[in-house]
């Protein structure tokens, strides 16, 4: 016999009722196993203390790569938590080389200062391009590297590298500087390539600009025909950089296309980095979405897949999340960078709602050894969301915390969890 209206909305509502108690048991259930996997942060300060970071000692141990991302770029416990982690890999585990996305030929100003103390730290800020690192947090960081370096022999000295290439503003002034001695002899088409790719900033360009593009491409192709990419000389590899830009300023104005290009540089520009610097120990800093191992909110392979590709278990992907708080962000109707504030996740297939309701506020989680727990690994092989902020906020596409959906366990082998943040603190 068939129910009734009455009958079978009371049916539904039964099993509704069922399902939602089935779901909060459930959720119980994983904090409880979360609470016994984490590790917890002693503090979120740039300390040189390691007691609770020593918890990943057979984690590290055999890595050659770290990543350390972030989930917004104005987060103050983001730098202050990354500088922590970066003095343990360095001291502990002689890590020597550190890569940010920042731009490539620019970041050797900054290299120069925390190497040999040549230059100034503004000089180095401004090469990097990218203001997300104009803050105190970071200062702290190039301040404490270059105080390491000082009494280090040239092999133990901690070096800084740029991975990105959106812009050839310095690669492509560097190259102006040094077309002779490299024996490299332009057209004149290709001239003026150069001289428009140096000043390009994703403009479209036109069909006269794009055959003068290609003309230095082919050109500039030819000067390093002969390098292997691994072997291939600072010089050169300010070359391939001018290169990269140009297949960048060819996509324009598709962000799609444009994200596909950037990563996949990025990634080639950590791999010649990485054999350059002898195959030493090698940090990245680096946005979450940029140092994931699959697909992210741009639906587009990231740096971290091609990082991956190459150096499997030898690269380990460390993301950040958070609940609420402050952060600073570039608000381009008021041309000036703002303090925005973030509301608590209230989406529940968020891992940052999930990991908000874990006893321990700030703390690590190691998938690896995490996954050991059936509840746990089940929650990381679900797709959640999870907070995906730049250099600015928009509340519209921010503040519920969507962000990307994904599986963790396909994206990082370990989160970084803040609870509660702070803005990070701009320079004047």
């Amino acid at each position: 016999m068939m129910p009734n209206k009455k009958q079978y909305f009371t049916i539904c509502f039964i099993l509704s009722l069922c399902l939602s108690c089935l779901n909060v048991v459930a959720q119980k259930n994983l904090i409880s196993s979360l609470n016994e996997a984490v590790i917890p942060l002693q503090t979120t300060k740039a300390d040189s203390s390691f007691g609770d970071l020593q918890k990943l000692d057979k984690v590290i141990a055999e890595k050659r790569i770290v990543a350390l991302g972030e989930a917004t770029h104005g987060t103050s416990e983001f730098f202050t938590t990354k500088e922590r982690m970066i003095k343990y890999l360095i001291t502990v585990y002689g890590f020597k080389t550190i890569v940010f996305e920042a731009d490539f030929a620019g970041t050797f100003a900054m290299n120069d200062y925390v190497l040999y103390g040549k230059g100034t730290v503004k000089e180095g800020f401004s090469k990097m391009i990218l203001g997300i690192y104009y803050n105190k947090e970071f200062l702290n960081l190039v301040e404490w590297v270059r105080n390491y370096n000082l009494n280090k022999p040239t092999g133990d000295q901690v070096k800084f590298y740029g991975c990105d290439m959106q812009f050839a503003f310095n690669s492509g002034e560097t190259l102006k500087g040094k077309l002779t001695k490299l024996g490299i002899s332009l057209s004149p088409q290709a001239a003026k390539g150069l001289e428009f790719i140096t000043r390009w900033a994703f403009v479209k360009p036109d069909k006269e600009t794009l055959s003068l593009l290609e003309s230095l491409k082919t050109e500039l192709s030819a000067s390093i025909a002969g390098d292997i990419p691994s072997k291939r000389s600072a010089d050169h590899q300010i070359i391939n950089s001018v290169i990269q830009t140009i297949d960048y300023a060819k996509a324009a104005p598709l962000q799609y296309n444009l994200n596909i290009i950037r990563d996949k540089y990025m990634a080639d520009n950590i791999s010649w980095i990485y054999d350059h610097e002898n195959q030493n120990k090698t940090i990245i800093w680096a946005h979450n979405q940029h140092i994931a191992k699959d697909v992210t909110l741009n639906n587009n392979l990231p740096m971290g897949y091609y990082v991956n590709e190459k150096f499997g278990a030898g690269y380990y992907a460390m993301g950040f999340g958070f609940n609420s708080g402050y952060l600073s962000g570039w608000s381009s109707e008021q041309r000036k960078s703002v303090i925005y504030t973030i509301p608590n996740v209230q989406l529940k297939n968020s891992s940052d709602f999930v990991f908000a309701q874990v006893s321990a506020p700030n703390f690590i989680i190691d998938f690896g050894s995490a996954s050991t727990d059936p509840v746990i690994k089940q929650f990381l092989n679900t797709k959640v969301y999870s907070r995906a902020i730049g250099g600015t906020y928009v509340e519209k596409l921010h503040a519920d915390g969507k962000g990307t959906y994904q599986m963790l366990n396909k994206m990082y082998d370990a989160i970084i969890f803040i609870r509660n943040t702070t803005a990070s603190t701009p320079l004047k």
